[in-house]
């Protein structure tokens, strides 16, 4: 792979225009754009309507359980990331909100798929700018993010236009 990026996508943020290289692979939080090659989510529900290839953080319910209101989500091309492992490291941060954004578990879950040395971020202005206003903690969030893989932030690059 060239590079995995990924977009921070989400209704109340999308992602700003960016040009995908080829050879790049995006892995898209939450809702798909024209760059998507795989889907991830914190939840499953983030996978109804679509058949990207998708990583979830993790779900509810578990994979095999049915009777919930998530039965009709097509479960196959799905990877789940060791949530309870990347839970516990995010929390050795101190973070004020106890679970990580959407974005942050993306990284995780590309960190622990595919092991890359770097990750280009597309969006992430709220972790990117320690943002302190935000529910989740950017600088927890941050943190994390670089005691892992190194950040290439796309906003800088001539290509995010």
């Amino acid at each position: 792979m060239s590079l995995i990026v990924i977009e921070s996508n989400s209704r109340q943020f999308p992602t700003d225009p960016w040009i995908k290289r080829p050879g790049d692979n995006v892995v898209t939080v939450k809702w798909p754009t024209k760059n998507t090659d795989y889907l991830c989510g914190r939840h499953i529900s983030h996978r109804r309507g679509n058949d990207y290839p998708f990583l979830c953080y993790k779900w509810t319910p578990p994979m095999g359980e049915r009777g919930g209101k998530f039965d009709d989500i097509d479960r196959t091309n799905i990877w789940q990331a060791n949530w309870l492992k990347w839970d516990d490291y995010f929390r050795t941060f101190d973070p004020k909100h106890p679970d990580p954004s959407s974005g942050t578990c993306a990284i995780y879950c590309v960190v622990e798929r595919w092991k890359p040395k770097d990750i280009g971020l597309a969006g992430f202005n709220y972790v990117l700018d320690n943002e302190t206003d935000w529910i989740h903690d950017a600088r927890a969030e941050l943190a994390s993010i670089e005691g892992i893989v190194n950040i290439i932030d796309l906003r800088l690059s001539d290509r995010s236009k």
